[in-house]
């Protein structure tokens, strides 16, 4: 059987921060630097191949930040172009030691600290896998039921972990946001140790959400997991987790990426189809402009509950 991976993306600076950190690669799309500010939405249709989907939530404030995390989309560009078994572990690895030791060596040149979290989808040969350095997220939905596929690399996960808090006390923690592991961090410290899954067969009716904690801050998992089962689209999915961010707050930038998979009779009909919902530039500022106009609606159906 065939594979049809339906997959869209949504970036947008928020309502606070003055610049976008976050990036993402989708399935060979990322942000350049002079388009990030303004967001971008994109839609994608595959049928089998191999696909890899990623969100990157930079670090380091303004230059350093938006640095490292397009220094990891272009990582991923390079290695999906050179390298054709995707999913090996060790490749993996070294795939993203080696981002990481770019990232932390540009920052040093220009003196100043930086590093982006990356989570990761990896399909090929029918089967899944995640990848992930520190609090970036992936979900999996189905039958209605939203599990979190990532154990973030972060100080309140230790100690949740531990005993030491409980899930509630893990949200308004003064630590929330000390993660343990990161692309860009010094490789005389310590090698980057990235959380890989065993893989699991695709399977018709799952859905799938990759995330910064732009997103997981501000809209807790019952409402994700509301939006991401009533949507009837990726890309109305990526729109509505957006705009509830948004409508939440708004305090990080905040990107998103939906894969719905489906059963394809005819893998003939789809090779790959990609659409540009809106531009980079003025297109993706008109895309910030409806989904804040879309918090907007939310809050006041809160309100009239």
């Amino acid at each position: 059987m065939a594979f049809r991976i339906d997959a869209a993306v949504c970036s947008n600076m928020g309502k606070v921060r003055k610049n976008n950190e976050d990036n993402f690669f989708f399935n060979g799309l990322y942000m350049d630097e002079n388009q990030r500010n303004s967001g971008a939405m994109y839609k994608q249709t595959n049928v089998d191949g191999s696909q890899l989907f990623a969100v990157c939530d930079g670090m380091g404030g303004e230059e350093g930040g938006e640095d490292a995390s397009i220094a990891a989309v272009r990582g991923l560009q390079q290695y999906t172009r050179q390298e054709t078994q995707w999913d090996q572990p060790q490749k993996l690895k070294d795939m993203l030691q080696s981002i990481s030791d770019t990232i932390e060596d540009n920052a040093n040149k220009k003196g100043f600290h930086s590093g982006t979290t990356i989570a990761m989808v990896v399909i090929q040969h029918d089967t899944l896998k995640t990848v992930h350095v520190g609090d970036s997220r992936v979900y999996c939905m189905e039958g209605g039921k939203l599990t979190r596929m990532t154990v973030d690399h972060s100080e309140v996960q230790r100690m949740y972990a531990m005993g030491l808090i409980t899930a509630e006390e893990m949200d308004t923690h003064p630590k929330r946001h000390v993660i343990s592991q990161f692309l860009g961090m010094p490789r005389d410290d310590a090698m980057v140790a990235p959380g890989i899954s065993q893989g699991e067969p695709l399977k018709a009716g799952k859905r799938y959400l990759i995330c910064s904690d732009g997103l997981t801050d501000m809209v807790k998992d019952p409402e994700i997991a509301q939006i991401l089962g009533q949507a009837k689209t990726p890309e109305e999915a990526v729109q509505q987790l957006t705009a509830a961010a948004l409508h939440h707050g708004g305090k990080d930038n905040v990107t998103t990426i939906c894969l719905f998979v489906s059963a394809e009779k005819n893998k003939d009909n789809l090779l790959k189809k990609t659409r540009l919902i809106k531009n980079l530039s003025l297109g993706g500022m008109i895309a910030s402009g409806a989904l804040i106009l879309a918090g907007v609606i939310m809050m006041l159906m809160d309100f009239l509950k």
